[in-house]
Order: C-alpha cells, then sequence, then structure tokens
C-alpha cells in the first residue's frame, strides 16, 4: 500500500462517518481525509499499487454500503459475512445510496476482479478500467462532499 493510503479499517471508518453523517454536518477533517484518499488510489490505480488501490476503493464503497444500510440491517457484521460483495452493491442500488453511474462501476469492478481472480490474472486491464471509472465518480461524490460544508 501507498504511503499516502491509511489502512482498510480507516477507510472503512472514513466511509462509514460519510454515510451516516448528513452530508452539511461533515468536518472538514473527514471530506479532506477522504478527499486525499481517493487521490491517492487514483495515483496507485495504474501502476504497481493497482490492486491494493482496488481493493481500498472497493473497501471505502463497501464500508459505505454497510453503513448506509444500518437503519434495515440490525448487525452489519452478521450481514457482511452472509452476504457477497455484489449482494450489498445491489441493496445499497436498492436503497439509494448512491446514483446509477457509481453504481454501475461498482459492480463493474465487483465482476472484473471477481472474474479475472478466477483467471489468476494479476491486475487485469477490465478492472483497472472499471476501477478508474469508480475513482472518478468517487472524486465527484467528494466533490459533491464539499460543496456542502
Amino acid at each position: 500500500m501507498s504511503d499516502a493510503r491509511p489502512s482498510e479499517k480507516t477507510i472503512r471508518e472514513l466511509a462509514g462517518r460519510v454515510a451516516t453523517t448528513e452530508h452539511a454536518a461533515l468536518d472538514d477533517e473527514t471530506v479532506d481525509r477522504v478527499a486525499e484518499l481517493v487521490e491517492a488510489i487514483q495515483d496507485d490505480i495504474d501502476g504497481p499499487e493497482s490492486a491494493a488501490a482496488i481493493q481500498d476503493l472497493q473497501a471505502f464503497w463497501d464500508a459505505y454500503v454497510l453503513a448506509g444500510l444500518a437503519d434495515v440491517v440490525s448487525d452489519a457484521y452478521d450481514y457482511e459475512r452472509a452476504t457477497t460483495l455484489r449482494e450489498r452493491i445491489e441493496r445499497g442500488n436498492t436503497a439509494d445510496l448512491y446514483g446509477l453511474d457509481i453504481y454501475q462501476a461498482l459492480l463493474g469492478v465487483a465482476d472484473a476482479v471477481e472474474t479475472d481472480a478466477e483467471a489468476d490474472d494479476a491486475v487485469p486491464e477490465r478492472a483497472v478500467e472499471w476501477a478508474d471509472r469508480l475513482s472518478d465518480l468517487t472524486t465527484d461524490f467528494v466533490s459533491h462532499l464539499k460543496d456542502h460544508i
């Protein structure tokens, strides 16, 4: 992992905070940390750290979904263990946690990573392309957050 990117635990905590806090109520520090995370991920997606960057991007959105579903899911830990990433992405879409573009990009990354893992491809081009798209959309999401503060 790049020195600029925090641990997965920190990424998940940040995403959870963003998902469970009214955007206008988010503090500058949280939004800045998310912006720095997304920038670091974007810097690494096309390089030797691409697998880790893609995992971090998926971890951010997975945690965002799990936190966003907290009102509907009684135990997020059990829910996470009992479902696949794809199922959580679908559920997040049904709950309107994000727009259609992010939903499609999340599915694209998940499908590419899953399919290519079966083919023993280190970091397939298709996964990188979808991750590039998702990181661009995540940058737009961060801009949206910044507009609120």
